[in-house]
């Protein structure tokens, strides 16, 4: 970097909006509540424009000790709230501390824009008391009206919330209701994991969803669930999300095959064009393979004709999918544009000669294996030969790739500095 081209010389309107992004981009951890703080005490300057920028003070958790809280709400003036309840940390979850940062948030509730809470589904207090995750145990209100709210992190404990333009919703373990939620999701974020002896009745849920007309992008992650549909029933018919676009599934650990075809199949949806599934730590081969799940949740989304983009994500899985996945896809989707799939073994098995070409734009390989990665090329090969792809694509991406990359780097960032 020139030294002459500083912060410092940067007018004050340039330095005003790298301190908002630096803002928006600290977390939500003990460390990083202090960051206005720092950076109102580099110099005079920085100080002046610090408290003439409301929104790097916006962001209020129960870190902060009361007298840094209020000074905070204060210098925010009348910018938006983001509020972080963080149970990790023992010193900062006590039944008292988390009252009194709740009560005195709750005044500006008005302004709050969003709200997370990041903990264990239960948490003790420093005598070993269980600590009940229901915040609004340590609210003295009924009722909050939030007319800015956009996003809810984590848990469901909102019946008496309004919240009219509620459009991002993301929990664990959590079943939405129409009360609480509304019907305003444009995005919507929800996990369910077998962590208790627990039965989730995923109707209403499905229901909800139903009723947000604006509802685009919708996130499912899945651990520990058998295929009981007592356990998991599902409203007859299907759930029709007229304008999803995006769908993602995260499927952790033992995710029965039968339960997953069974929810992949509920959904109807005419604007679907992107759809995801990734595989986390997938239990031993005699247990599930993941090859079992794609079995079942590839043939409902031939139903979905405007599907254009798929991903699988099977990096983290300790065990290949025993499935080609190209020639199950290639067979079943062939309409698709662009196909992505990472992790190694998607395409251990031999193709066969009467399997026609897809009519896919590109086919990108990520970390897949030489052995997967050979049998594809030799197949993309041995088609193109017989028939033209206009504009495909095949592309393999994998660690070795980056030494290609290294000049360009270097053209960049300059030599890497030798070490000391």
């Amino acid at each position: 970097m020139n030294p002459q081209l500083s912060l410092e010389s940067l007018p004050d309107e340039l330095v005003r909006m790298v301190f908002q992004l630096g803002s928006d981009s600290y977390g939500t951890s003990c460390s990083d509540q202090n960051f206005p703080i720092h950076i109102s005490h580099v110099n005079r300057r920085f100080r002046c424009i610090a408290l003439q920028t409301p929104c790097i003070w916006s962001r209020l958790d129960n870190f902060l000790p009361r007298h840094q809280l209020e000074t905070y709400i204060h210098r925010s003036a009348s910018a938006k709230l983001s509020i972080f309840v963080n149970l990790f940390e023992s010193q900062y979850r006590s039944p008292s501390i988390l009252s009194d940062f709740l009560k005195i948030t709750a005044l500006h509730c008005h302004r709050w824009v969003s709200f997370q809470y990041n903990g264990d589904d239960i948490t003790v207090n420093e005598e070993g008391e269980a600590l009940d995750p229901n915040i609004l145990d340590y609210f003295d209100l009924s009722h909050l009206t939030v007319p800015c709210f956009t996003s809810l992190a984590w848990y469901s404990f909102i019946s008496t919330w309004d919240m009219p333009y509620l459009s991002h919703f993301d929990g664990r373990n959590v079943l939405l209701d129409a009360q609480s939620v509304g019907i305003g999701l444009v995005s919507c974020k929800l996990a369910f994991h077998y962590d208790y002896e627990v039965s989730w009745n995923l109707d209403e849920t499905l229901q909800v969803l139903e009723m947000s007309p604006r509802l685009q992008s919708l996130y499912f992650e899945f651990s520990g669930i058998a295929n009981d549909c007592n356990t998991y029933p599902m409203k007859s018919g299907a759930t029709c999300l007229r304008h999803l676009t995006t769908l993602q599934l995260n499927l952790i650990e033992d995710v029965d095959p039968g339960f997953i075809g069974h929810f992949v199949e509920a959904f109807e949806l005419p604007a679907l064009t992107d759809i995801s599934v990734t595989f986390g730590t997938i239990r031993p081969p005699d247990r599930l393979k993941p090859g079992d799940l794609l079995e079942k949740i590839i043939p409902p989304l031939t139903q979905w004709t405007t599907l254009q983009n798929f991903t699988l994500d099977a990096i983290e899985s300790s065990f290949p999918p025993d499935l080609n996945i190209v020639a199950k896809l290639s067979s079943e989707l062939s309409s698709l544009q662009h196909v992505i799939l990472k992790g190694r073994g998607i395409c251990n098995h031999h193709f066969t000669s009467t399997l026609s070409p897809p009519s896919w734009k590109s086919l990108t390989l990520v970390h897949c294996g030489r052995k997967s990665c050979k049998k594809i090329g030799d197949w993309v090969e041995s088609i193109a030969r017989g028939q033209s792809w206009d504009g495909f694509d095949l592309n393999i991406v994998d660690a070795q790739n980056l030494n290609a990359n290294l000049p360009k780097l270097k053209d960049i960032f300059g030599e890497k500095p030798c070490s000391s």
